[in-house]
């Protein structure tokens, strides 16, 4: 923005000074080196100046070839991204409508309103950080940050369903539990649900068989609601799984599960 002032009162300065305008300046293209360096990095907030976070919640951006996902505690972000000169510029952002609370809602739309504003942009090592006029954020590589867990960490919290490019959840008192064993075995368990079977894991491959569910009357719609989505999914078949820090997700086509590890 400084520069652009300079800019413009150079532009104005020659206007008094030769009565004529000036020459129009080409647009700045983006460095293309710079959006490359960026692609396939992931960042979780480190600190934040000129923003209280609700407690319990952080911030997660990740660059794409083209386009910045982003993740305050609820709904994501997404829009495509360019940098030119140390600035960010994000286009208009698409969202996930899911309605998580007023705090967490006004989060998420503070991170679109902050990630709009053009700040700038400044890596050195594993940090990143992010400046405007009102706020400062700084984040730490997600690899160094939080690495990911390993399948068999210990109990995964189901706490969303995904059918296509929807994700959905509900406002639980308690979310199931699934767990993988280094025996080969895995369970999963619920107010309503107790699942037991074996499965095999090979890189993002993930087999499971011989799979027993058992059903436990909990009366409970919303729970019965969720647990069934999850058993629909959870049978004898190939899968696959990915591990991002402490998420992790299993797939079978487009439909699949996500789960916070601990």
């Amino acid at each position: 923005m400084k520069n652009m002032t300079r800019l413009m009162m150079a532009m104005a300065g020659l206007v008094l000074t030769t009565g004529c305008p000036p020459e129009e300046l080409p647009a700045a293209e983006p460095s293309p080196a710079e959006v490359e360096a960026l692609s396939g990095m992931s960042y979780e907030l480190e600190s934040a100046e000129g923003f209280t976070l609700m407690e319990g919640t952080t911030f997660y951006l990740s660059f794409h070839q083209d386009t910045l996902s982003a993740y305050a505690g609820c709904n994501s972000l997404e829009g495509g991204y360019s940098l030119d000169e140390g600035v960010l510029s994000v286009e208009s952002m698409s969202t996930t409508d899911m309605w998580c609370g007023e705090t967490l809602n006004t989060q998420t739309n503070w991170l679109q309103s902050f990630l709009s504003d053009a700040p700038t942009l400044e890596r050195s090592g594993d940090q990143l950080v992010l400046e405007t006029e009102d706020a400062t954020l700084v984040f730490l590589d997600q690899a160094v940050a939080t690495p990911d867990l390993p399948l068999t960490a210990g109990t995964w919290t189901v706490d969303a369903v995904i059918e296509g490019d929807s994700v959905s959840t509900h406002n639980l008192a308690e979310y199931p539990i699934m767990w993988f064993s280094d025996d080969g075995t895995f369970g999963f368990s619920s107010a309503c649900t107790e699942i037991s079977g074996d499965y095999a894991a090979s890189g993002e491959a993930l087999s499971l068989s011989n799979v027993l569910v058992t059903f436990i009357e909990c009366g409970d719609e919303p729970t019965t609601s969720f647990d069934q989505s999850i058993v629909d999914l959870i049978d004898d078949g190939e899968f696959t799984h990915t591990i991002d820090a402490a998420r992790l997700t299993i797939m079978q086509g487009m439909n699949g599960i996500s789960a916070n590890g601990s």
